[in-house]
């Protein structure tokens, strides 16, 4: 009986404890300085307007009705980040075009460091001479209006599967899911050269180390770094496999004189080895470009711990 209630004291203790070393913490951790922000909505210790945001399935409703109270230059905290959101068409253009090289840096966090071998993806790439000369092939040789034509028959071919599909079901079947489906392999095929699928799921703890960057004991105490670099190693295997196969088939059909449609990871190839570019052009920077043109509609969040899967269909 005293061991119970001991166990039972030592419980109330911790929860009364931990929320006030918590927010100490916080205090300890967040700038004094003041800053004129826009306005925003009411914020909650920690976790800032998450809370909002969670409230609903649909957060750009939710965004849509905080913008109509608080106008199109609005102040959000999410968790320790804080976040300025722009809602309207005017100072969106002066954000992205006007001023986008003063907006051109983007926060790194964990997850971003290892998968994009340490930030060296466009998306996470800081603004510098690598970053421009990306953004150059990108908008040139990967996808210029002329390169998005080339893959006109693949675009057909699935629209095609997927008419036929529907017209061969004699149930109810989700058309969301369905399309979604045909542009992941219209963009696999684009990209890849046929159809792969390469899914890597976000464990829902991840985002406590998006929201929370300062609060470092979380990766340790759920071993979260070691499970993305283990995903990483997979990742780097399988794009490994992709272009040593685009390799081998390049120089198969060079020897016989034979013209291929180019994928995005031919197109790559063929660049590095030109010399025509400004920079040299690695084989860890061809992974990072396939990586990123495919990451958009492979990275999801998912309850279970980082997945990557690889099948050949």
């Amino acid at each position: 009986m005293f061991e119970i209630q001991i166990s039972f004291l030592a419980v109330i203790f911790t929860c009364l404890v931990a929320p006030v070393i918590l927010v100490i913490y916080w205090m300890m951790h967040t700038t004094s300085t003041t800053v004129r922000l826009p306005p925003g909505p009411w914020k909650l210790p920690l976790v800032g307007n998450l809370h909002q945001m969670a409230a609903s399935s649909l957060s750009h409703r939710c965004m849509a009705d905080l913008a109509n109270k608080y106008g199109p230059i609005m102040h959000l905290k999410l968790g320790q980040l804080s976040a300025i959101v722009i809602s309207s068409l005017e100072f969106v253009q002066e954000v992205l075009k006007t001023h986008d090289v003063a907006f051109s840096q983007r926060p790194t966090f964990l997850a971003a460091e290892i998968v994009s071998y340490n930030c060296s993806s466009l998306i996470f790439s800081p603004f510098n001479d690598f970053w421009r000369h990306m953004q150059k092939i990108c908008v040139l040789e990967l996808l210029s209006a002329k390169r998005v034509d080339s893959f006109a028959s693949i675009r057909l071919e699935e629209a095609s599967n997927l008419v036929q599909s529907i017209s061969l079901s004699g149930h109810p079947f989700n058309l969301s899911e369905m399309i979604f489906s045909m542009v992941n392999i219209i963009i696999a095929r684009a990209a890849l050269g046929k159809k792969w699928k390469i899914q890597l799921g976000l464990e829902q703890n991840l985002l406590c180390r998006i929201f929370f960057p300062l609060l470092k004991f979380p990766r340790y105490v759920i071993n979260l770094k070691p499970a993305i670099e283990k995903v990483h190693q997979k990742m780097d295997k399988i794009l490994d496999e992709i272009i040593s196969n685009h390799k081998v088939k390049r120089n198969e059909e060079s020897a016989v004189g034979d013209d291929h449609q180019e994928d995005i990871v031919d197109v790559l190839q063929r660049l590095q080895e030109s010399g025509e570019l400004q920079f040299d052009l690695t084989t860890t920077q061809i992974k990072v470009v396939t990586l990123v043109i495919n990451q958009h509609h492979f990275i999801h969040t998912s309850t279970s711990i980082l997945i990557l899967k690889k099948d050949e269909f």
